[in-house]
């Protein structure tokens, strides 16, 4: 089965914690490699965004 657009990157969030959806195809293909490659730290990111979705600050110098 593949994911995609509004599919859930895992499995559904606890009561308090917010879901993480993928915008589109492309994003959900990059989280299953991602997760092959680095599968700790996908899921630490994982957590993250379900309790606190805030965007990470910048590092002074790196712009966009």
């Amino acid at each position: 089965m593949s994911v995609g657009r509004g599919d859930r990157a895992a499995p559904p969030a606890p009561e308090g914690q917010w879901e993480v959806r993928f915008a589109d195809a492309a994003p959900a293909k990059g989280w299953e490699s991602l997760g092959r490659q680095a599968r700790s730290n996908t899921y630490r990111a994982w957590i993250t965004m379900r309790t606190d979705p805030r965007p990470a600050a910048e590092a002074p110098g790196i712009t966009g």
